[in-house]
């Protein structure tokens, strides 16, 4: 009897652990370029390497795409104010400094104008019939697992679009495209109805329930 506890534990303990170290897995990071022009839409893996000014989650990758909460209002609003609007859990690193006291786009300097495109790639937790809600000013565009789900990539003021995740809960690959251009104010927020994690955990405390009951059976 007491071989048959110790065998349900261990093993409802190693599928905890390897449930546990998968969601780990999930890691996101962005690359934050400078392009030049004017009213460019999104993209994903266009940007050229030479027009890399930072990046965004590199120290310690995001694993939660609600993480991505930039808002910069109407105004003089610089790049270093998007990228702290999403709080301390995000961290970032620009190649020079001076390119984060100025402002994404700058219509106004044309021909000698810009645009601000960031690329985030990677894996995020992601759970089964939960809706991912983008709000984003300008364009965006979202793949998940090599399909896009989101493809709002011209210029626009602010708008929402979403995705209804249909696969299995946890690490997903991932890929969003987000182009600032035009001018403040510049948005990228992502929501869902409930933390992806929270869900995760539940969805992995299920499994393991479920594991150990067939366990159980199996040594009785």
């Amino acid at each position: 009897m007491l071989g048959k506890r110790y065998l349900l534990h261990a093993g409802a303990c190693s599928m905890a652990l390897l449930l546990l170290s998968t969601s780990a897995w999930a890691e996101l990071t962005g690359t934050i370029y400078r392009v030049p022009g004017n009213l460019g839409d999104a993209t994903i893996g266009v940007p050229s390497p030479g027009n890399e000014i930072g990046t965004i989650c590199a120290v310690t990758g995001c694993t939660d795409i609600t993480d991505l909460n930039f808002n910069v209002p109407a105004g003089t609003g610089t790049l270093d104010d998007f990228l702290n609007s999403a709080g301390a859990s995000v961290n970032y690193v620009l190649n020079n400094a001076i390119v984060g006291g100025q402002v994404m786009s700058d219509p106004g300097s044309c021909p000698a104008c810009y645009s601000t495109e960031i690329e985030f790639t990677g894996t995020a937790n992601l759970v089964m019939g939960t809706q991912y809600n983008f709000s984003h000013d300008d364009g965006v565009v979202v793949q998940v697992g090599g399909s896009t789900v989101i493809n709002s990539a011209s210029p626009t003021v602010d708008r929402s679009d979403s995705f209804t995740y249909t696969g299995s809960s946890g690490p997903v690959s991932i890929a969003i495209g987000y182009m600032a251009t035009n001018g403040n104010p510049e948005v990228l927020q992502v929501t869902a109805p409930e933390p992806g994690s929270v869900s995760v955990l539940l969805t992995m405390l299920a499994a393991v329930a479920g594991f150990a009951g067939i366990l159980k059976k199996k040594l009785a």
